[in-house]
């Protein structure tokens, strides 16, 4: 990651309720999409197609986010698009509700192993984890409890009893990020049978650096989803 900001593209494969005709073309080589309908070609920082997996993803943000961290700056990845675009499996991965694990992990379980393989033997590690819900705050870390949210003299946001946990083993880590991940609000809508309807946003410190992600919630308008 060369550039202080960089926008990037991941195009999904198409559900079999989705007529099968793609409405766009990816060329990787270019870094480009082209839309269809109507025929324009845009260009990103960089471009995943459908059959891109997860380790490509990792390789090509995940590394340099570590880096980042490691070197004590702040990272941060958004992660957005309309439901079930593949923001949350891009993040965090597939997640399987009644065994509580995910599988074919996406950033968060990948950047949290790698952080414990290159980090300092001293070097602490700490992780929240909260949502924004209809405009309220809830500690995802701590049951999904409610939390207030002020803002003191200098402007600066202070959350008052959000739950930052230190963990010392990456398994660890994963668990309570799987944990705290079970208590998103989720519901079925049109475009998705599990689509998150908060935004999620996860922490993690290592040392002085700060890597944060958030997965934002469906941006298209809600009559569209529900």
């Amino acid at each position: 990651m060369n550039q202080i900001i960089e926008v990037g593209v991941r195009v999904r494969p198409c559900f079999k309720t989705e007529v099968a005709e793609r409405c766009c073309s990816v060329d990787e080589e270019k870094e480009s999409v082209t839309m269809n309908s109507p025929n324009e070609e845009c260009f990103f920082d960089f471009v995943k197609n459908e059959t891109s997996p997860q380790k490509d993803m990792f390789q090509r943000v995940g590394n340099s986010l570590v880096s980042c961290c490691l070197n004590g700056s702040n990272a941060t990845l958004f992660a957005y698009g309309q439901t079930g675009s593949g923001k949350t499996y891009t993040v965090f991965g597939n997640y399987v509700a009644k065994e509580r694990k995910i599988t074919q992990p996406g950033l968060v379980p990948r950047c949290l192993e790698l952080l414990f393989q290159k980090k300092t033997k001293t070097a602490s590690v700490s992780l929240s984890m909260f949502e924004i819900y209809n405009d309220s705050f809830y500690d995802l870390m701590n049951e999904g409890k409610k939390c207030e949210v002020k803002a003191d003299i200098s402007g600066a946001v202070i959350f008052n009893g959000l739950l930052e946990i230190s963990v010392r083993q990456w398994e660890e880590a994963l668990t309570h990020t799987i944990n705290g991940y079970a208590f998103r609000k989720t519901s079925s809508t049109k475009m998705n049978s599990q689509s998150s309807r908060s935004h999620c946003i996860t922490i993690i410190r290592v040392g002085k650096g700060t890597l944060v992600f958030v997965d934002l919630a469906g941006s298209e308008r809600i009559e569209r989803s529900v």
